[in-house]
Formats: structure tokens, sequence, C-alpha cells
């Protein structure tokens, strides 16, 4: 139809999204193979640069926290002091990450029988029987003797039934009979009961038993144990513990399978199932796991494909999709790594290909349903020139209020002081960014491409078309045809097959199409030159009547008409009932997400079946075995003369943590000073916890004392059970030539006596860190000293546990600095505690589940901000929200806290930043429908929302759900549990968008003008022309 007269002339400067799709309409191939070039080369950039972090497993530690600071001072000192220092006895040193551990659970329930003792005894033969056992085991000097060392002797139930060859390090006969072994146990439990479990009290039966064997450090060509003490852990691994691992495995039975390594299956020998560890083998087999995990991501990326390529019937637009996911991903790494220099990407990083997956599609889809929809749109016209600015201005927009939110969801996380959740928050940002850029740029040009290039290349190439007479024929012979497009559109101005006698408009007309006019006069055009496809005129023009766009609802899809229909009507109805379902579900599941806590015991990594899980959970707190004196307890460390870490570090190194900083003013040279750290010795051992502080519960009969000792006989100071180098150092003055009376020296004495008694063979073996006597330009110069001890803590558990245990060794030590200070000590009123990793970790547990809550709050707070921007309604915006904090509530309190039942653990706390970027996507699509609709009324704007958005939000929530699906096949809990947190996001977020917000809508939702900020910004006199007075002035 002609314009109305009035109207003529009133032409509308294009914007620049108009402008663009005009221009990839004018220019497609040369729209698309630039962007596709410019996608490459940055992946070619990508290649260059990328590396995963290898780590020292520091960074989740809060580089600010005070734990963090003292643990890392500690770690510093160390090194330093190891550079500086003399030699350290070689393999002198327990290397905790190499030590062996060995579990044997008896299937007839008692170890304790000729054939079960047998059994044990052959299969820890697998590793001491091994020649190179004597070349890496930890060295046994003696106190004085350091010329002739043995292999430290293992802790094995062996030790009570065979002989034990020192110099051999190898096990021999049987001795004695199994009641003189149990005899023995019996008579030193609180050592002994390392090997039996808790139904050995009163039975004299043990269903589980434990051995440990050690090797040692520093290795050969080191020094000192801190020396590239990483270095030395992997030279004992490739060189020895690897070996023994394939020893085992063919011992025991073990062997891998398609998608399993060997640790999947128990150990069996004889009667026994066997399972061994130790930490450097576990990162092994992390590492393994991993990769062969992240071979279902392959499955996953294939299957999106193929839902993709049935959705949109188009293999062209399928892989369009799938290159716009894989392209964003590089693309966002180059901006990640090469311009912010962010070095730090880890494993954790490589889980965002799955959040592009969901919600690259969810944008193909939300730009291919709007086009196909264009066509029914009354006044859209049959131009492609005018469906294409159609298209590309509603679901750029549609696209850009999701990214947008979704990008503002994860940068949320950026204020974690959780360095991996800051850096992953980030890259997953900038992703989700790229992937808006990218689909919007490229989408325009591929929908040309398709609508028109596609089917005439198709016709001219594909052998199977020559069989048919048409295109509606050949999909009908074969209906695989489907997939290649073969169909032209109609609309295409382009003559790409046989002209369409009806395609244009006679010549020099002028067709008015909605509110763009086309003008095909004169047009001419080649199919072979892109050239030739000229951009028509357009204007933009309004029409008197304000004609409102309505859909030919009988053109619509299945699904299109389903949604404007028969599902519609049942909101209508239903509304009430679903908002009170909405308001039950959202009020349960913050109920269940206030109980939310860190975990009490050690996190689980592996599935139940793997032996690294039943390992994990026998040697719990809460495992089968008795506690004892050889139970793995927080070693805590008292320390004087270092001063924390300076800040000048690198936020995103795992491994940086500034320099270490030590005490100027610590100075243990006068006598006073020397007395006050012999008594501290002395007064610790003795110490008790605080009342509230019921973690310390170990040490005997008389639980509640802060350092684990055997207290069943005998009386303090228990010197001979937690000596500190000090008494010893007291004790060699005593027994010196020169017949010292021992401590305290004159201060003139004090370091050159120190310096002996730090060379001695005894100290550089049992004290090898703890005295930090250095020698500065020919000077000694003590730097610092520390005490070490054993807790009667267990970790791991939780903040709520193990914070009064902190608290009282804290409280420990400020009494002891407060009374060194009223004594005028000052340079031994500095000292601390640190129970290193045990302490630390806890901090970390404690901000994983404060950072959470924060990062929701963070979240909603930006996301309402965006959402005002976006929809420029305050009504719709707070129903969105409201509907977002319903998924979120649900999710994390009735799926993972109600029916999984799992704690805010490391894996729990990465996937709820996650699920709330996950969240959002599928309501802000509808809300922002909803206010698009020229609709006044809330019933056809939900009505316009639902028949629009309907079908993209279910299909992008299908290829989610698709993209998580075979997670689920994954070995380690951390994928199964983001394939539970997948499926459980989608499925709440579908239903949550589909029902509940629609029923919100058609409840509360906002008509006409009601809720628009410009509608309240005016009625206080803020109108737009006075805002522009304002700004003139």
């Amino acid at each position: 139809m002609k314009p109305p007269a009035e109207a003529e002339g009133q032409d509308k400067k294009l914007n620049l999204l108009e402008r663009y799709a005009l221009l990839c309409f004018r220019r497609p191939r040369t729209v698309f193979f630039s962007i596709v070039a410019s996608l490459i080369i940055l992946t070619v950039i990508c290649g260059a640069f990328f590396a995963l972090s290898t780590t020292e497993g520091n960074e989740w530690l809060i580089k600010d926290d005070e734990q963090t600071q003292r643990d890392r001072a500690i770690d510093g000192a160390l090194e330093d002091f190891g550079e500086a220092s003399g030699l350290q006895p070689r393999r002198s040193e327990k290397d905790s990450e190499s030590t062996m551990t060995f579990i044997f659970k008896a299937r007839d329930k008692n170890i304790f029988t000729e054939e079960n003792l047998a059994s044990l005894y052959e299969s820890e033969k697998v590793l001491w029987g091994n020649p190179k056992f004597k070349e890496f085991c930890q060295l046994d000097y003696g106190e004085d003797d350091t010329s002739d060392p043995v292999c430290v002797k293992p802790l094995s139930l062996l030790n009570l039934f065979y002989e034990y060859n020192d110099e051999t390090a190898e096990y021999g006969d049987r001795v004695g009979t199994i009641e003189d072994g149990i005899a023995k146990l019996k008579a030193d439990i609180f050592r002994f009961g390392f090997h039996v479990d808790s139904t050995f009290n009163g039975t004299d039966e043990t269903e589980f038993t434990r051995s440990q064997y050690y090797f040692g450090l520093p290795v050969s060509d080191y020094t000192n144990s801190y020396k590239d003490d990483d270095d030395q852990v992997d030279f004992i691994k490739e060189n020895f513990l690897e070996e023994v691992e394939d020893d085992l495995w063919d011992f025991l039975g073990m062997k891998s399978k398609l998608f399993r390594t060997a640790y999947a299956q128990i150990g069996k020998a004889g009667n026994l199932e066997v399972i061994f560890f130790s930490i450097s083998l576990n990162e092994d087999e992390f590492t393994r796991v991993v990769q062969t995990d992240f071979l279902w991501a392959f499955l996953s990326i294939f299957s999106v494909w193929v839902y993709m390529l049935v959705h949109l019937g188009s293999v062209f637009l399928a892989t369009v999709g799938i290159f716009e996911v894989f392209m964003s991903f590089p693309a966002a790494y180059v901006l990640y790594r090469v311009v912010f220099q962010i070095e730090y990407f880890d494993f954790l990083h490589l889980l965002v290909i799955f959040i592009l997956l969901g919600i690259g599609a969810d944008d193909v889809f939300v730009f291919t349903d709007a086009f196909k929809q264009s066509k029914c749109v009354k006044g859209i016209g049959r131009s492609l020139q005018a469906r294409l600015v159609y298209t590309t201005k509603r679901a750029a927009k549609a696209v850009f209020v999701t990214s947008f939110t979704t990008v503002a969801a994860f940068l949320a996380t950026a204020t974690s002081s959780l360095m991996p959740m800051q850096s992953f928050g980030i890259f997953a940002a900038l992703c989700i960014a790229f992937l808006f850029l990218v689909n919007v740029l490229l989408m325009p040009a591929a929908i040309v491409l398709w609508s028109g290039y596609t089917p005439w290349c198709v016709q001219k190439l594909c052998c199977c078309f020559g069989h048919c007479h048409d295109a509606f024929d050949c999909s009908s012979k074969i209906p695989c045809c489907s997939c290649c497009h073969i169909d032209p559109d109609e609309t295409f101005d382009l003559p790409m097959g046989n002209p369409i006698s009806d395609r244009m408009s006679a010549p020099g007309s002028l067709e008015m199409v909605g509110t763009y006019e086309r003008n095909t006069s004169g047009v001419s055009v080649n199919a072979a030159d892109e050239s030739n496809q000229q951009e028509t005129k357009v204007t933009v023009e309004k029409t008197k009547t304000e004609e409102i766009l309505e859909e030919d609802v009988t053109q619509l899809r299945s699904l299109e008409r389903f949604f404007n229909g028969k599902y519609f009507n049942f909101i209508l109805k239903a509304r009430w009932v679903l908002v009170a379902m909405g308001v039950i579900a959202f009020i349960g599941g913050l109920v269940l997400v206030s109980t939310f806590e860190p975990p009490s015991s050690a996190e689980q990594w592996w599935p139940s079946y793997h032996s690294f899980n039943k390992f994990t959970k026998w040697m719990d707190r809460d495992g089968p075995f008795i506690e004892s004196g050889e139970d793995d307890v927080a070693e805590v460390h008292l320390v004087w003369g270092l001063d924390g870490m300076s800040n000048n570090y690198a936020r995103f190194d795992p491994d940086d943590f500034g320099g270490v900083e030590y005490d100027d003013t610590f100075d243990m040279s006068s006598e006073a000073a020397q007395t006050h750290l012999l008594e501290v010795c002395q007064d610790v051992r003795v110490a008790k916890c605080r009342d509230d502080a019921k973690e310390c519960r170990r040490g005997g009969p008389a639980p509640g004392y802060l350092v684990l000792l055997d207290r069943s006989d005998g009386a303090a100071p228990f010197k001979d059970q937690a000596p500190c180098w000090i008494e010893k150092f007291d004790d060699w003055l005593k027994n010196s030539t020169d017949a010292t009376e021992g401590l305290p020296l004159a201060p003139a004495m004090f370091l050159s006596k120190l310096r002996d008694f730090a060379n001695t063979s005894m100290a550089r073996i049992e004290f090898p860190n703890d005295i930090g006597l250095v020698e500065v330009d020919g000077v000694d110069t003590l730097q610092y000293v520390q005490f070490k001890f054993d807790a009667t803590y267990r970790p791991p558990s939780s903040y709520r546990r193990t914070k009064p245990v902190m608290n009282s060794w804290e409280d420990f030590m400020d009494a002891k600095n407060a009374l060194a200070e009223e004594d005028g000590l000052v340079g031994v009123n500095k000292g601390f505690q640190s129970g290193r990793w045990a302490w630390t970790w806890v901090e970390t547990q404690q901000a994983l589940l404060k950072n959470a809550l924060q990062g929701v709050i963070l979240v909603f707070v930006l996301a309402f901000v965006v959402l005002n921007v976006a929809t420029q309604n305050l009504v719709i915006s707070s129903i969105a929200i409201s509907s977002v904090a319903g998924i979120v509530a649900t999710v994390m309190g009735i799926g993972i806290r109600g029916v999984m039942d799992w704690k805010l653990g490391v894996a729990e706390s990465i996937v709820s930043v996650i699920l709330i970027g996950f969240s959002m996507d599928y309501t802000l699509h509808l809300a922002d429908a909803y206010v698009e609709s020229q609709h006044s009324d809330r019933n056809r704007r939900t009505q316009d929302s639902l028949t629009h958005l309907g079908i993209s939000v279910t299909a992008g929530a299908l290829t989610t759900l698709i993209s998580g699906l075979f997670l689920w096949f994954t070995v380690l809990t951390f994928f199964t549990k983001f394939a539970f947190n997948i499926t459980a996001t989608i499925i709440t977020s579908y239903l949550w968008s589909i029902m509940f917000f629609p029923a919100m809508c058609l409840t509360f939702g906002p008509e006409g003008d009601f809720g628009n900020w410009s509608a309240m910004l005016a009625k206080i006199g803020l109108t737009k022309e006075r805002l522009c007075c304002f700004k003139k002035k």
C-alpha cells in the first residue's frame, strides 16, 4: 500500500545497527568472510600464547589473609635459609607428597589370620622388594652418626609379625604367634593403634589396617629439601613411584578400561581389598582423569551441533552457530592473556565452553527464529531487506539484554578474594561479551547467505538435486536434503534458480513494507556477483495510525502456535495457582540455602567406586581407624623473626605472594630472651584449648590440650615426646666439653655457640630448618627461629569447628607476646603461630561461603540495574529479577542442599557462580519481548512474548541440557556436580521463565506506560525536552 501523503518526506535516519544490516544485505560474502578471517587470525594468536598454568597448589590461598601471609612467610624464609645454609644430610627429611600409604580391608572381617597376613606381606613386598627402594627411602642417621644411615623403618603391621632387617630394609620370616603380635600392639596402643580400627578394643580383631612407607629429601644432586622441592618430588615419582605403581596394578589385578583408569577398581590380594595412595600419584591420576573427562566435551559439542541442525534445518546455520561458540573462546583468551596480562588459566576455565554452548545456541535460535517469524508479521512484507533489518534489530536487542546481564553476573565474581574464582569470572565475562559481538556481526550476513546463496549452491553442486524436479520433490524423495536448505527463499532479490514470478514487485513501483519502503525499480542482479546485490532505498516512516505489526498466526510454526494459543490460555487460567507455587518454591529454597556450611570432612573429588574415594573416606577423621599418635594432624609452627609478606605480588600469579619480610627488631641473644623462648617450649606442652574448641579432642585420656602427646603415664614437661631445638641446645651445652651450665648464655657467646650446635649432625637432622642462622658479610645473623608441634586437631574440618582451635593457639601466643612486652623483651614479643595449610584452607572455605553469598547479592543488584536500563520499565524489571531469584533459590536450596545434600565446598561454590549466569537468560528474553510488544495490555504483551521467544527459549534449554548430558559420564565428581548444576538450572530456569514469569506478568505486569521510567520522570517534571535544555545550559 502507498504511504499516506502526510507521511511522505518524514524520513528518519537509520541507526548504526540498521545500517550494518543493510551492509550485510548488500555484501554478505564480504562481511561474512571478513569476520571469519578475523576470528581465525585471533585463533592463531591465541595458539601462540595459550598454555595451562602449572601451579604448586597455592592458587586457592587468599593472598591478603593473615594466616596465608604467615604460611607464605615461613615458606619464603625456609627457601632463603635453604639457599644460604650448609649441606642438609641426604634424604634426611620426610617428603609427605611421596609417602606411600596402604589400606587393607579383610573381606572376612579380621586381618589377624595367617592367610591375610601373608597377603599383606606380599602386597607390601612389591614396594620394599623393589631393588631401587633403598635409593629413595628416607634415611635414619641416628642422633650423632651420619656415616652409615639406614632406611627409616616403615610404619607397618608387619613390624609386629615379621623380622625386619635394617641393613637391607626388607622383612624376613614370621616371628611369634598372632597372639604375641596382638599383645605387643595392645601394650602401646597410642603408637600401634594406627594399624587397627575401632572394633579392635574388646574383640582383638580388626577389619582394616594401614601402612606407610617414607621417602626422603633432598635427593641426589640437591643440598637442601627446599631447593626446587617440586623437581625433587617429581624425581622420586618418575624414577621410582611410577614403576611401583605399575607393579602394584599388575599384582592387584587393577586394569584400565575405556574412559576408566586402573584406580577405578579396588585391588585384590587373596582375601584382602587393597588401596595404595600417595599425593604425587594422586596428582598424576587427577591429570589423567581430567584429560579423559574432557573427551566427553567433544561429544557434547557434536550433540549440540546435531540438535541445532534439526532445529534450524540447515547444515550451514548449525555450523555457523558452533563456529561462533568456538571462535569466541580464543578471541576472549587473546584479550584475557595479551591485553589484560592475566597468565593464570586452569582446567576450571575450560568449563566456559559448556556455558558458551548453551548461550551461543540460544543466541543463534533467537536470530533465526526472529527471521522465520518475520515473514508472518503483517506489514514487514516479503522483502529480505526489510526482514533482515527487522530481525537484526529485534534479535540484537534480545541477545544484548541477556548477554550483558550474564557478563555482569560473571564480572561480579571479580570481587572474590579467591584468585581462581576471580580470573574465571573475568574470562567467562569476556567470552560471553565476544560471543555476543560475534553473533550480532556474523548472523545477519549468515542469514543472507542461507536465504539465497545456500539453495543456489546446493542446486548447482549437489548430485542429489539432479534427480529431483524441484525443491519440494527433492525434500520428499531425500529427506536429508532439507538440512542443506534446498528450498530457495522466495523473498530473496537474487534470481538464484529459476525466477519466481511473484518474487519482485512490478518495475518502477513502490511497495510499502511495514515501516520500510523498498524501491525495486530497475534492479537487475547477477547471481554470481554479489556487488550487484544492491541495497534498495530504505526509509523509515511513521503512519498516522501507528499501525501495529500483527502476526499471521496461521503461518506460524506448530510450537509457536502452541505458545500463542493453548499454552497461553493455560497460563491465563492458572496464573494465581502458578504464582502461589512460585512463592512456595522460593521461600522453601531460601530456608534451605540458609543451612549451607563448608564441609567438615575432606572434600571428595572422586566417585564412590574410585579407590582414592575410599582411601579418603577411610583415612578421614570419621573413618574406621582409632586415634593414634601416628595420625596426620595439624603441625603448628611457633615463629619469631618474621613479619609477613610484602604486598608487591602479582594478583594472578598463583605462586607469587610477594617477598618475605623479616622482623628487624628480632633478637634472642639476651639472657632474658633465651629464657623466655625456653619457657614457651615448656609451657605449650601443658597448655589447654579454649572451652569452645571441641576439636581439641585428641591426646589420650586428657583431651583438650594444644599439643598431641601420650599423657597416659608420665608427667610434664613430656620433653622426650615433643622436644624443641632450644631444649636440645640446652642439653648439648650442658654435655659439651667446656662444661657450661646451659642456657641462658651471655649475649656475646650466644650466636657462636648456636652456630656450633646448628652444625652438629643431630641439629641438621632433627631441626634442619628451625634455626635461621645465616652468614651475612662474614657475620652470623639469626633471622628467625621456630618450634614445631603436632596439634590435637586433625584436619580437615569446618570453619566453625576449626576457628576455636586456631583461636586457642592464638591466645597462647598473644599471652606469651604480652609477657615479653611486660618484661621489656622487644626482640621476642612479635611471635606468631601458624597451622600452615590446616589454617589457610579453612580460611579459604570461609571465603568460598562468603563470596558465594556476596556474589549472589551483587549479581542481583547489577542485573536489576541492567534490566531497568534495557527494558526502561521498573515493574517488569522487578518481576524478572524476582523470577531469577526464584531460580537461584530453587536450584541452590531445593536442588543442591535439599535433594543432593551437598555442602558449600569448592565445587559447589564454583557451580553456584555458573548457576547465576545460566539462570537469567530465558527470563530476560521473555521480559524483553514483553516490553517490545506493541500492545498495551498485559495479556497481549504476555502472549506476544511467549509467541516470539517461547520457541527460542525451548530450543536453547534443550541445547544446554544436551551440552551437559555427557558430563554425567565423567569420573571426577566436580564434573558430575557440574552436570547436575546444568541440568537442574536449565530445567528450573525454563520452568520459572515459561510458567511462573508469564503468570506474574499476567497478574502484575505493567500496562500502557505504567512503570516506564520516562513516564515516571515526566510526572516529576523531568521530560526529555527539559533534560535536553539542562544539557544545553
